[in-house]
């Protein structure tokens, strides 16, 4: 788990709780990147310039961890918030001894990134599977689709509950990653598959939802495109709608 700027290495643990509650009783280790004496600077250029450094460091780690202690990469997944999203894209870029199953981006920083410099930002091939969650599209976050499944609560832009505020929508995607892991066999973030980005604006995706859910385990072998999804105001924050 990376987190992002003017963060620390507690900001992921809503990710960790819903891990080791949800009641599956899967095994995990989880582990948190402390990287803020960079991402703590209060200038957020001098943060920005470090996520390739950083993600190169934790490039190293991860070979380290499948040399020495026999890591699967298959079971290998990295979560971003924000800056950190980078981070885990730059991660992803330079590991050696194997391709990384999974990176969850929450709500990839957009400031001072180019959605045509792929290498020089969290993508698509960064990882087997890479998902974004995009909570605050066009401000603090990237609008374009950078995961090869991206997801849309409520359009994309900002979130129900937030009034405008937005680190708040920023923020919110970790939120809602966290009550889906958290209710992972009876996760209701369904979400409706659209063809473009204008029509999932609109949520004119034909209706329909889908078997793709936000956080579902499953997600590596099944979705792929623009996903839009509706959420409640406040927890829980998923619903089933009609759209």
């Amino acid at each position: 788990m990376i987190h992002g700027w003017m963060s620390g290495y507690g900001a992921g643990w809503s990710i960790r709780e819903a891990l080791l509650l949800n009641g599956t009783n899967r095994q995990y280790n989880f582990i948190s990147v402390d990287w803020s004496v960079y991402a703590r600077s209060k200038f957020y250029i001098s943060s920005q310039r470090k996520c390739s450094k950083v993600g190169k460091i934790v490039a190293e780690f991860i070979d380290w961890l499948h040399d020495e202690t026999n890591l699967s990469f298959d079971s290998l997944a990295i979560y971003g918030s924000s800056l950190g999203a980078h981070v885990a894209g730059f991660a992803g870029k330079n590991v050696k001894r194997g391709k990384v199953q999974t990176i969850v981006g929450f709500d990839p920083a957009m400031p001072l990134f180019r959605y045509d410099q792929r290498e020089k930002r969290l993508c698509s091939s960064d990882a087997v599977y890479v998902e974004t969650i995009q909570t605050n599209g066009g401000f603090l976050g990237f609008f374009e689709p950078i995961g090869k499944a991206a997801f849309y609560p409520n359009g994309g832009k900002s979130q129900p509950g937030c009034d405008g505020y937005f680190f708040c929508s920023h923020g919110r995607s970790l939120e809602y990653f966290a009550e889906a892991l958290l209710q992972e066999k009876n996760n209701r973030f369904f979400a409706v598959e659209c063809s473009d980005l204008e029509s999932m604006q609109n949520a004119a995706c034909g209706g329909r939802k889908t078997r793709v859910r936000l956080g579902d385990p499953n997600n590596v072998k099944k979705a792929k495109g623009i996903y839009y999804l509706p959420t409640n105001s406040q927890p829980p924050y998923s619903i089933i709608k009609t759209l």
